[in-house]
């Protein structure tokens, strides 16, 4: 295929033996890598928009050049660098336990999401993009997806709670079920609260009862214990 005389570009190539000018038959591997270039260049544009020129097709390829007024190899290599640098940091701290969020693991934070768009679409079609500089071929990294491990959200349904108790209602199939002071339900699950609803009747009506212990929102105003809670009561004078 003859190439687009570009000083320096990057490019994705979709289909091989393609020539500019004449009918591109897709196959169903060209036709799959097709189908993500879109994305690629979204990320792309995102990543490098004032460096990069307007998406070109010349045969099986979507070009654009890199454009800058800094030197030819300072601003390609740098891309290529900055790319090759962060995707290893990624591969570092998914190997971490626990693993740090990744705008703390890496460096060139801006490059986060253009990775996981290259490492997508290789992933799903094998699509690859590179970077030409005058003879020169760099092909950008594609880390695995595993690579964008992060540590685990913490559960927004799941706290702490000591909370007063001020009546007892009725049952569920496997949780009796408690009025807290603030108005809510509190299911306290049988397996792991094996309270007689008789002995929990005695607990709020006759004393004073305080739930304390990880609870789980299930629902609207509606709470589970989680085990390792426990009930306190101080009975009336």
């Amino acid at each position: 295929m003859n190439s687009l005389k570009l000083p320096q570009s990057i490019r994705l190539t979709f289909a091989d033996n393609a020539n500019p000018g004449e009918p591109l038959t897709l196959d169903e591997d060209a036709t799959d890598k097709l189908g993500h270039v879109p994305k690629l260049l979204r990320a792309l544009v995102e990543c490098y928009g004032s460096r990069l020129g307007e998406p070109t097709l010349w045969g099986g390829e979507i070009v654009m050049e890199v454009c800058s007024d800094e030197d030819l190899f300072d601003v390609t290599e740098s891309i290529a660098n900055e790319l090759a640098l962060t995707a290893k940091e990624l591969e570092v701290n998914a190997m971490l336990t626990p693993p740090l969020a990744l705008t703390q693991a890496v460096k060139n934070t801006h490059c986060i999401d253009l990775l996981r768009a290259l490492a997508t679409t290789y992933d799903k079609s094998e699509l690859t993009a590179s970077l030409h500089v005058a003879s020169k071929t760099i092909e950008l990294p594609h880390p695995k997806l595993s690579a964008f491990t992060e540590p685990k959200k913490p559960d927004d349904e799941q706290r702490h709670l000591r909370v007063s108790t001020i009546g007892v209602c009725k049952p569920g199939q496997d949780a009796n079920v408690l009025l807290l002071g603030d108005l809510t339900l509190l299911e306290l699950a049988t397996i792991d609260y094996p309270h007689g609803i008789d002995v929990l009747v005695d607990m709020v009506v006759k004393g004073s009862t305080t739930f304390t212990g990880p609870v789980r929102l299930v629902s609207k105003n509606v709470y589970r214990a989680l085990p390792g809670g426990k009930l306190h009561t101080q009975l009336a004078l």
